[in-house]
């Protein structure tokens, strides 16, 4: 099957080949606009010249698609054999609250022998309630005197102070699973016992093989990333990085060339020995320090397997900025380590690394697809020479093919239009960024992205980010309305191929200031989808319900009984998950009430352990949030956006279920009332009466009666009929036991009338 599969996607790279191929002949040959005008010319150069580089980067990705491998972890029977292992968590500024967390999901890991496992808290803000924190936590607390080399150097002073066999390297927020080391240190465990079975055979050193370097794990986000929340598409879309972890990176297992992601990774120490510790000097010292040990000759593997999730910075300049970083630092890396001149890299290698870095001046890419039709059809400045049909012939094929080819190839984790929207994003950033670092003016300083949700932007900060793009909407208003009136004219076609590249651009361009006018935080602490169990204590009984979705403050319950929760007290809650219980009381906050009903309580009250407990369950998981594309219509990407904007919070909260009855309910005079709803407190009534109070025996147990007053009349219409219904109050439904209420409001829903 998996052979079958690898001849197909060969198929497809050999047809996205013939059709590439195909459509560069012509765009050299037939396209470029000479006796137009020397801006024409070389603007035409310019846009062919990034066209092909747009092909080499597809086709170097789809090449190693076709060869993806994903490495098998082994089985070792001689748990004796796990070595030790230290554990480096770096930080300069993050919030004690999350370094709690990671650690206790470092504590929380598995392994034989836990003694082997040493957890150093790295902290480069030197910051004491740091250090008490890591005393409490009875872990180990490193700092030193300065912040030389920033993170790359924080992470050497470790080195220099600890001395296990592998290194494990985590981001303050990347909170490990409990199979982090069980699913990792295997393949370092199973290399050695080759080599040094081979060693006793008598095989020469340099005929042994390649020893591991490194093992990158995907780093994947507990909640929606910044694009999914801005975009209102954390239901529809998975988080912009997954398509390099989990695609990109497996396929970079066969060149030996996967990227050290700076967290996530077992390093052995040998290998940083070898090449003198984490690269300093360049902003990002993962790519570098990556190259370097696969330059000294050690393997890395990238394997599927999620063992950790973080949290995905939440701050619109903040994620600018760190993408900028990346890119300034890859440039860096490419200046002091350039792929095609170092020693030590295979040609599959040194293509890797340079396509990787690359990947960064795909803003100048984007912005020259944005620049070239806005020329055309608002500057009367030729780019492209082609008729229709030869753009039918050429073009149309060989775009349809990269469209098909990436989402194939991708799982639908990626399609093109995605690609375009975030690049088009991040672009006006991007690219001064770009230009600047590559003619050798350096960013030197080391910013930490924020991980937090206390970032307030001003109205004229969201302004500055989109004025390019906005900027750049209006010339492309101004060419599609251009465009649509030469439709009407001999020269329709050229002009038909332009608006069709304008829309484009422009839906890309929408998506973009819809992201730039960001998304208001509704909350301090995300909420997550999750399978598991809460025990309730009502009165004298323990209820069970099933968990809507969670946070670290509170708790979603979902049941199909209506029960009656006073919102004054407070109650005993137990959550279960898999291994894990945590105990707790909260308080209700509202209930929902749709075909079941969903009661949504605040927590008040955890004790240390319990809270530690709580962190196993929420973290110690694989994130809820979609693996793939589960809506690809731009319509629907559209319409979300506009109405969801539109949209006002809801300020009346509920406190009691609503419960449809439609039964007859009898008073204590003998007559009949037709009761269509109540939520303990209220009654709505159909009736031809309105009789100031009611009293209403309870039909389960008649010693109880509900004394009901008269509150208002309400006419409810439905087209062109409407109803007359009255309004009671309950008031002693408090007094009623909930034991008897629950087997009341059971007799109630089992005698409801089919509405």
């Amino acid at each position: 099957m998996e052979t079958e599969k690898l001849k197909n996607k060969r198929y497809w790279l050999l047809f996205y080949l013939l059709f590439s191929g195909i459509y560069f002949i012509w765009r050299i040959l037939f396209t470029i606009p000479i006796g137009y005008g020397w801006f024409a010319f070389i603007y035409a150069i310019v846009l062919l010249i990034v066209e092909m580089f747009g092909m080499g980067e597809f086709f170097v990705h789809f090449l190693n698609v076709t060869k993806a491998v994903v490495p098998v972890k082994p089985e070792i029977s001689d748990q004796t054999l796990y070595p030790d292992v230290d554990v480096f968590i770096a930080t300069y500024n993050e919030s004690e609250e999350l370094l709690y967390k990671t650690i206790i999901g470092c504590k929380n890991m598995r392994y034989p022998d836990p003694m082997k496992v040493h957890i150093y808290l790295l902290d480069d803000g030197r910051r004491p309630t740091i250090q008490r924190l890591a005393e409490r936590l009875e872990i180990h607390y490193l700092t030193r005197e300065n912040n030389e080399h920033a993170k790359a150097g924080n992470l050497n002073h470790a080195l220099s102070q600890t001395s296990s066999p592998y290194v494990v390297t985590l981001d303050a927020d990347m909170i490990p699973m409990k199979n982090f080391l069980m699913e990792s240190l295997p393949f370092f465990i199973e290399n050695e016992q080759q080599r040094q079975e081979l060693r006793q055979q008598g095989v020469e050193e340099e005929d042994l093989p390649q020893p591991l370097g490194f093992i990158q794990l995907p780093q994947v986000f507990y909640n929606a990333d910044i694009f999914q929340y801005y975009l209102y598409s954390e239901h529809r879309i998975p988080n912009e990085q997954d398509y390099f972890y989990r695609d990109i990176q497996l396929g970079k297992n066969s060149s030996n060339s996967v990227i050290y992601g700076g967290s996530n990774t077992i390093l052995s120490r040998a290998a940083l020995d070898e090449i003198g510790g984490f690269v300093t000097g360049i902003i990002t010292e993962d790519i570098a320090t990556g190259m370097q040990i696969q330059r000294a000759g050690y393997l890395s593997y990238a394997i599927d397997s999620i063992q950790a999730s973080g949290l995905a910075a939440h701050d619109l300049e903040g994620i600018l900025k760190q993408r900028n970083r990346w890119a300034r630092g890859c440039i860096q890396t490419f200046r002091r380590y350039c792929p095609f001149f170092v020693s030590g890299l295979t040609f599959k290698q040194r293509l890797n690394y340079t396509n990787a870095i690359f990947y960064w001046y795909n803003s100048l890419k984007r912005f020259i697809y944005l620049l070239a039709p806005i020329l055309f059809a608002v500057f009367n400045i030729m780019v492209v020479k082609a008729t229709l049909l030869q753009v039918l012939i050429f073009w149309l094929p060989m775009y349809v093919m990269t469209l098909m080819t990436l989402r194939r190839f991708s799982g639908n984790v990626r399609t093109m239009k995605w690609t375009n929207v975030y690049e088009t994003i991040l672009m006006p950033s991007l690219l001064p960024a770009v230009l600047v670092e590559s003619i050798g003016i350096r960013m030197k300083k080391f910013e930490v992205t924020r991980k937090d949700k206390k970032v307030v932007h001003k109205n004229s900060d969201v302004l500055r980010l989109a004025i390019p793009h906005i900027l750049f909407m209006v010339f492309t208003i101004i060419g599609m309305m251009r465009c649509i009136y030469q439709l009407f004219t001999p020269e329709w076609s050229g002009y038909a191929m332009v608006l069709f590249w304008l829309t484009m651009n422009s839906y890309a361009l929408l998506m973009s200031i819809f992201f730039i006018l960001g998304r208001p935080l509704q909350r301090l602490s995300d909420r997550f989808k999750m399978e598991a169990t809460v025990e309730v204590k009502l009165e004298d009984s323990v209820h069970l319900f099933k968990v809507f979705d969670i946070s670290e403050h509170g708790i979603s319950l979902i049941s199909n009984f209506p029960y009656l929760v006073d919102e004054t007290k407070s109650y005993e809650l137990s959550l279960t998950r898999e291994e894990y219980t945590a105990d707790f009381e909260g308080k209700l906050l509202r209930v929902d009430s749709s075909d079941d009903y969903r009661y949504v309580f605040k927590i008040t009250q955890m004790h240390e352990k319990d809270y530690q407990e709580f962190i196993k369950i929420l973290y110690d998981r694989v994130p809820h949030l979609p693996d793939r594309i589960l809506d690809s219509s731009v319509i629907n990407d559209i319409k979300l956006n506009i109405c969801e904007r539109q949209k006002k919070s809801k300020g009346f909260l509920r406190k009691l279920p609503r419960v449809p009855l439609l039964i007859d309910l009898m008073t204590t005079e003998g007559e009949s009332v037709h009761a269509i709803n109540f939520n303990y407190q209220y009654f709505l009534l159909e009736m031809n009466c309105e009789l100031t109070s009611l009293e209403i025996p309870l039909l389960t147990h008649p010693e109880f009666s509900l004394q009901c007053n008269f509150v208002q009349t309400m006419i409810r219409r439905n087209g062109k009929y409407q109803k007359t219904y009255s309004l009671y109050e309950v008031k002693n439904y408090k007094e009623i036991p909930a034991s008897v209420w629950k087997t009341e409001v059971a007799f109630w829903l089992n005698q409801k009338i089919p509405a």
